[in-house]
């Protein structure tokens, strides 16, 4: 493994956290890019948004970790809120506050929600690709001992036990779920398609990732992150058809929706 990517004297440079700010940058320059191509006005406040979603879900998912993992820890020492070096961070947990910060900064920017979502998760999704292989050089996150061929050991757990490579298997399915959301939102589907498309998606990630991740257990058979993945996938699903029939039912009652895309 290897948690610090590169050393300049005092200054180190840390895997996980250069890869979580590459995936923002080129996510965030990939959506203001489609924005200008797909003819949004003020595209440049997507990276706003972009950044605010990520830096709130980097927040959220390491308080989630902290009181599901380490309650008792936090409150007699919260300064380890701020001690990322250990990988601490629940996905689920960053996703919800990276939602209510995205759709509040959207608000301010008189952004649609749900066209802010369509065109931000993609970029989301690969982004997220990029830091499960921070994750993997980081050593955290690691999956279950396994004798495949690809198993590997992590050091920082002293066991000398080979495991299953699960980062690298999220960082796969990542991407690929953010090239499909890309070439979805390319046949301009109805607004908030891509999102719910997405939500849906990161849900099935998670509850196949958790197949071969070491990790805190509901049942006998499920995590306690595939519980909350099937019950994600399923709302997701049902905002799906909901979103579409209400979009139907609009068009019929007031003619031809807004031409315009992007703003209230």
């Amino acid at each position: 493994m290897r948690p610090v990517l590169l050393s300049l004297g005092p200054v180190s440079i840390y895997s996980w956290g250069f890869l979580l700010a590459l995936g923002t940058l080129l996510g965030g320059w990939g959506a203001v890019s489609l924005a200008r191509r797909s003819g949004w006005e003020q595209p440049e406040d997507l990276l706003d948004v972009g950044v605010g979603a990520v830096l709130a879900g980097v927040l959220g998912s390491r308080l989630n970790y902290l009181l599901l993992y380490k309650p008792q820890e936090f409150l007699r020492r919260p300064g380890i809120f701020f001690q990322f070096s250990d990988g601490g961070l629940v996905f689920y947990g960053g996703l919800l506050a990276g939602i209510v910060a995205g759709g509040w900064l959207a608000r301010r920017r008189n952004l649609r929600f749900w066209d802010t979502g369509d065109i931000l998760v993609p970029f989301l999704a690969a982004g997220y690709g990029l830091v499960r292989i921070g994750c993997f050089l980081n050593g955290c996150c690691y999956g279950r001992v396994s004798q495949v061929p690809w198993a590997v050991v992590m050091p920082q757990l002293g066991d000398n036990l080979p495991r299953h490579p699960v980062q690298l298997y999220a960082a796969v399915m990542g991407m690929l779920l953010g090239w499909l959301l890309f070439r979805l939102y390319q046949r301009r589907l109805f607004s908030g398609a891509v999102f719910l498309i997405g939500i849906a998606g990161g849900a099935v990630e998670r509850f196949i990732e958790d197949f071969f991740r070491d990790t805190l257990m509901y049942t006998s058979t499920l995590t306690v992150a595939q519980v909350v993945s099937a019950g994600l996938f399923l709302v997701a699903l049902i905002l799906y058809f909901w979103r579409k029939e209400y979009l139907i039912k609009q068009q019929l009652k007031e003619g031809k929706l807004s031409n315009d895309p992007t703003r209230n």
